[in-house]
């Protein structure tokens, strides 16, 4: 008797591949024969290892060394995730310089991909500060920033740390009067050494998709600027 048909294929194609529709139903065991790290991108943690809860997850790191206008964080550009996929995120900038001396730090929300309203907003600091002779405290506030880093006075100079900046944001994508809390350290142009905690609120109910770290004049000359989310 001959029987004619076609062979069954028992090994793994050429390529690697294997089609979808060849997997059975509820036949892909991931407890097993799993390797690799899903990206945040692609709905994973970027993680090799189990997250707890508060667990910060890195999103992005963007490092500067060079005059850069802003420093923008949006959701959906360059791998930056900033919706709901985290009920929190964390904005790190640290040893933040800008290119011209003597400069406060504007941070400013983004309504879309490419509109920052620089008004608006309502912060407060209080800030604390000293030098070889002098010690004292003071608040203050300001209208067109996230962030009341005003009369901070960061220095170019790169002997100095700069600008360390830390922001916590909650439920971005959600439509409300979007507030944040902080704290920062600056070294300043005049030798004192500064530090406090920051309040912020976007005063326009709304959904947000990112945020811009900016210098009140010129450039970001270097640093270092992290967003994570937290499980």
């Amino acid at each position: 008797i001959l029987y004619l048909g076609k062979a069954i294929q028992t090994t793994v194609p050429p390529d690697g591949s294997v089609g979808t529709a060849k997997i059975a139903n509820s036949a892909v065991d991931l407890t097993s024969k799993v390797t690799g790290v899903l990206p945040v991108a692609n709905g994973g943690t970027g993680q090799s290892t189990a997250l707890v809860t508060g667990s910060k997850v890195l999103i992005k790191t963007i490092t500067i060394s060079s005059d850069t206008a802003t420093v923008d964080f949006i959701n959906g550009a360059n791998g930056v995730v900033f919706d709901g996929t985290y009920d929190r995120y964390i904005f790190e900038a640290t040893s933040a310089r800008p290119v011209t001396n003597i400069q406060n730090v504007l941070v400013t929300v983004a309504t879309d991909a490419t509109t920052f309203p620089t008004s608006n907003y309502l912060s407060v600091a209080h800030r604390v500060f000293t030098s070889t002779s002098v010690i004292g405290n003071d608040q203050v506030g300001v209208t067109t920033s996230l962030t009341s880093l005003q009369s901070m006075k960061a220095s170019n100079d790169a002997s100095h740390d700069g600008i360390n900046l830390n922001l916590d944001f909650h439920r971005p994508n959600v439509s409300k009067k979007q507030i944040v809390g902080g704290s920062f350290s600056v070294y300043t142009d005049d030798g004192f050494v500064m530090g406090g905690t920051i309040g912020g609120s976007y005063q326009t109910a709304g959904a947000i998709v990112g945020f811009r770290f900016k210098f009140a004049s010129g450039g970001v000359a270097s640093g270092i600027f992290k967003l994570y989310g937290v499980v």
